[in-house]
């Protein structure tokens, strides 16, 4: 039999002649791995789900031309009508600008002619963090060049269609109410979409859409990352002089602020959790490796190398915490499913989608804490194992005498 599984036969042995000691072993690691895979997969949930909350927030800030004249409002969801004048790779270049998480271009279109009612706003999909955000009602597909996206006073519902020079249009979805003005009349496509328009505004003889110079943007919407301010952005972006920067309402950026900081200090507390469960799995493999000298000696006496008995030792803690953190899994799959009603609830209660993450991921969690669970048990058991291993035979049997 070769060495690795002699030692694992022989660990297997050992556990089930001591069954209730292994199983009270086992729930120890069960309940902290349990609480973390619970702690990692709710703590994803909700930062999904606040993701979408804390996008209806709006922008922390709007970039756009240093003429143009913009009214406030609460949140900064989209550009005004003013006359697209930044630079087609002005995104790129503000975004490699320090402290900025996101920028989402937006370009406003008047639409000519018999379409002059409408207010037309071009986004990236790709980019955007506040149109798609307030999407409730909408198909159960992804966006798609073609359609748009209508706003709450508007007459259409998802699934209707709108003809624009001649082209149909499906409605992709409808906005709800926001309180921003611009927000609730206009009509929202891609990019792509907008050149489709302006293909087919040209077709029906009408004036084309678009300039037929380089690209360029009405406004840019922008998301900075956690901790840094305004006034930080408005110093670093002072190079650009051909913009203008308008501030959002600076309570909504610090609730998002809060927020970040808040999830990122349960990854401190999940360590912090594996640690101590790490400590209480050392300090009770001592314990027990104390209690089992004389069987331990009796197994040097006979033969077994010190590395061999470290081995034997390593594997019974693998197994056992293994095992627990398999338990723990399943404990933790249950707290997931009571805690899904409670917190989805609640975010129904405040207009918000409880997002669960895919059933892959909370399985892949799953497997990973169990792959923790064996790692505790390695690292909380090789110092006393280690410590058994390199004592002589004699001194154990004297010491337990």
């Amino acid at each position: 039999m070769r060495p690795s599984l002699l030692f694992v036969r022989m660990a297997v042995q050992n556990l089930g002649r001591r069954p209730a000691r292994t199983l009270l072993l086992s729930l120890t690691v069960a309940v902290g791995t349990g609480a973390v895979f619970t702690a990692v997969v709710l703590r994803q949930a909700i930062e999904n789900s606040m993701n979408v909350g804390l996008a209806r927030m709006g922008a922390d800030l709007l970039v756009v031309p240093r003429d143009a004249t913009t009214n406030l409002t609460s949140a900064l969801l989209c550009v005004e009508a003013t006359e697209p004048a930044l630079a087609g790779d002005l995104p790129e270049r503000i975004a490699r600008l320090p402290g900025v998480e996101l920028v989402a271009p937006q370009r406003h279109v008047a639409l000519p002619g018999a379409h002059g009612h409408e207010d037309l706003v071009a986004f990236d999909p790709a980019r955007d963090f506040t149109v798609q955000s307030w999407l409730a009602d909408k198909m159960e597909r992804g966006l798609a060049p073609g359609d748009v996206i209508v706003g709450a006073r508007r007459e259409e519902l998802a699934g209707d269609v709108i003809t624009l020079f001649g082209r149909q249009l499906p409605v992709y979805g409808k906005l709800p109410l926001t309180g921003v003005g611009p927000f609730e009349r206009s009509l929202f496509v891609s990019f792509e979409t907008l050149a489709l328009l302006d293909e087919a505004a040209q077709k029906t003889g009408g004036s084309p859409l678009l300039d037929p110079a380089p690209p360029s943007y009405s406004g840019l919407l922008v998301r900075l990352q956690p901790g840094f301010t305004v006034e930080q952005f408005r110093f670093a972006a002072a190079q650009f002089q051909e913009v203008k920067i308008v501030s959002g309402n600076q309570l909504y950026s610090s609730v998002r602020h809060a927020l970040g900081a808040l999830l990122s200090s349960v990854v401190g507390l999940m360590l912090l959790m594996l640690l101590s469960t790490t400590l209480l799995v050392a300090a009770l493999f001592w314990g027990l490796l104390v209690e089992r000298r004389r069987e331990l000696a009796l197994l040097l006496a006979i033969g077994l190398r010190p590395r061999g008995l470290v081995h034997v030792i390593l594997a019974e803690a693998a197994l056992t915490t293994a095992g627990g953190g398999v338990c723990g899994a399943v404990f933790g799959a249950a707290g997931i499913l009571l805690c899904e009603r409670s917190l989805g609830f609640f975010f129904e209660r405040i207009r918000v989608t409880f997002l669960l993450p895919a059933s892959s991921t909370i399985l892949l969690s799953g497997l990973a804490c169990a792959l923790v669970a064996c790692g505790i048990g390695l690292a909380g058991a090789v110092v006393p194992a280690w410590w058994i291993g390199h004592e002589e035979p004699y001194e154990l049997l004297r010491a337990d005498g």
